[in-house]
């Protein structure tokens, strides 16, 4: 029988997790969202974010680019979106 630690080196676990994870995304109900949903989706999964974009078919950057443009749209800013008044 391997030991634990000849069976975590084995590359195959992360074919395996990868494989799961696409699994999991098509059967989720996210699959028919968008591809930022299904890339939170994946990352709730604990899948490493290079592994979300390979999944999906897209890039690191471009699932960056699509949650600070949602983040925009939202009206997020740094103080939570309040209104900030000086007063005086």
């Amino acid at each position: 029988m391997p030991n634990r630690m000849e069976i975590e080196d084995s590359p195959w676990l992360e074919v395996i997790a990868k494989s799961l994870a696409y699994q999991c995304l098509r059967m989720d109900e996210t699959a028919s969202g968008t591809v930022l949903e299904q890339a939170r989706f994946l990352e709730r999964l604990g899948v490493p974010s290079d592994a979300r974009a390979a999944i999906l078919g897209s890039s690191e950057a471009s699932l960056r680019e699509l949650a600070r443009q949602q983040k925009n749209k939202k009206g997020g800013s740094k103080n939570g979106g309040k209104k900030v008044t000086k007063r005086g």
